[in-house]
């Protein structure tokens, strides 16, 4: 977990990203607007993750058992309230089911979130009469800083083989929110939707299904924008996704801002396939 003020560097970068975001895509006016206001919001007063040892870690992966489905992350139910109620209040104007939001008991949603029930979480939102697609988006983002925390110290600890599943070996989910192609080697990395977590995917198979069918399987580019996001597409399984080539892990802030931005590239349907 980065320090206080490397993580306020960050937050920073983000906010002044998704502005320019907003700015240069007016299909991203909106949405833009609203991150820029949630992510200071969010990351006001993390704290990092309590220490766990490197064996441990490393031999749940082993075991092909996903770290929080052994040990539940203890989240701040003080904080959560907090930042729930603030951000609530950031976004009033953006999402109609903020005031309800406020009001749900946060840590009972947060450990459901954690345990991926959704199911029962957009259920208890219908009945309090929120939309459940904005009620998850703003638990999603109330949670988002202390799981990506944690995550970012737990995936520190193992080993590129450690993991062989196709799920987050954090929290066990199967939900891909982008892939980086990181560093020089350009290894791939999937990172979780729901925790920030990673796992090692194959440079020529789908992220999704693992197959390696090059034939049935496409990374389209925006003309103009070759070094840019790229979109995956999986003719096999259907999976799509975006894929980002960074040198380093990128940050939880960052990692937000990425996902805003390939919702403008699903927007605009890249024009041509990369070589």
């Amino acid at each position: 977990m980065n320090g206080p003020a490397t993580l306020a560097g960050e937050v920073a970068r983000a906010v002044a990203t998704v502005q320019k975001l907003g700015i240069e895509r007016p299909e991203l006016a909106t949405p833009a607007g609203a991150l820029a206001r949630a992510l200071p919001v969010i990351f006001r007063d993390v704290e990092g993750p309590n220490a766990v040892s490197t064996e441990r870690v490393r031999d749940q992966a082993r075991a092909d058992v996903p770290f929080f489905q052994a040990d539940p992350p203890e989240l701040d139910a003080a904080r959560l309230r907090r930042t729930a109620r603030a951000l609530a209040w950031a976004l009033k104007r953006d999402l109609r089911s903020a005031a309800g939001f406020a009001k749900v008991d946060i840590a009972a949603w947060a450990n459901a979130w954690v345990r991926g029930e959704v199911g029962p979480l957009e259920a208890d939102a219908e009945r309090r009469g929120l939309d459940p697609v904005e009620a998850l988006t703003l638990l999603r983002l109330t949670v988002w800083p202390e799981l990506a925390a944690r995550t970012d110290h737990l995936d520190g600890l193992r080993l590129e083989h450690d993991w062989k599943s196709k799920t987050c070996p954090d929290c066990g989910l199967g939900s891909i929110l982008l892939v980086e192609s990181r560093g020089l080697e350009g290894l791939r990395w999937a990172r979780c939707a729901a925790c920030a977590g990673e796992r090692p995917v194959s440079r020529l198979g789908c992220p999704s299904c693992g197959v390696a069918e090059a034939p049935r399987q496409r990374v389209l580019i925006v003309e103009g924008d070759e070094s840019g996001p790229r979109l995956f597409q999986c003719g096999l399984c259907g999976f799509e996704t975006i894929v980002t080539t960074t040198l380093a892990r990128l940050s939880a802030p960052a990692l937000l801002v990425m996902e805003l931005a390939g919702l403008s590239l699903r927007f605009t349907r890249p024009s041509r396939a990369s070589p």
